[in-house]
């Protein structure tokens, strides 16, 4: 196993991504920073990269082709309320998410499936096969329909809930995963989990 090179640019107030982080880096910290947008080819340079931090950047929009380059990704932190850009994601899937079949966990728990943008926000999801982990935001009434059946190899799947918890799924609605669904309750500050 290679060596873990870390590079640390998190909480400095940066407002683009750096253009000469080490190509070496194979863990990338840049949360509490303020990138509104993840312009096109923000890490195409960084094919060793496995683990990315974007978390809490008050990103509201990602290009295209923002995560070009990221062949290896295997964690992916975008814990953000991003208002555009799941749409141009899910076209050209191909080259605008190279690690569909890498990623293991993703967490975008910023943004609520119930936005104009749900479809290409679980769209965006769908498309990465190889998820074991995944945590994201649900908005009441919200029906999802088995969107997220084809992740076959999930192992954890978390809701972040605004007080309906119990009243979240009813039966059958991810009968085709084998995750473990952790719901949490954020009004009452309940933590919930159960085998599926």
């Amino acid at each position: 196993m290679g060596l873990d090179f870390i590079t640390d640019c998190s909480n400095l107030h940066l407002t683009s991504i750096p253009t000469l982080i080490p190509s070496n880096t194979t863990r990338l910290l840049l949360s509490g920073n303020e990138f509104e947008t993840i312009f096109n080819n923000s890490f195409k340079n960084l094919h060793a990269l496995i683990f990315l931090d974007l978390n809490n950047c008050k990103t509201s929009r990602l290009e295209k082709f923002a995560f070009v380059g990221l062949h290896n990704l295997r964690v992916l932190l975008l814990n953000n309320e991003q208002k555009s850009g799941w749409d141009d994601l899910v076209v050209d899937s191909e080259i605008s998410l190279p690690f569909q079949q890498t990623l293991k966990e993703l967490d975008i728990a910023g943004n609520k499936i119930c936005s104009p943008g749900t479809y290409y926000l679980s769209s965006f999801v769908t498309r990465i096969s190889s998820l074991t982990s995944l945590k994201l935001n649900l908005c009441p009434g919200i029906s999802l329909d088995n969107k997220f059946s084809n992740l076959k190899i999930l192992e954890i799947l978390t809701f972040i809930v605004d007080g309906y918890g119990e009243n979240l799924l009813p039966n059958g609605m991810f009968t085709a995963l084998k995750a473990v669904l952790y719901i949490i309750d954020t009004d009452r500050f309940s933590f919930g989990g159960q085998q599926r």
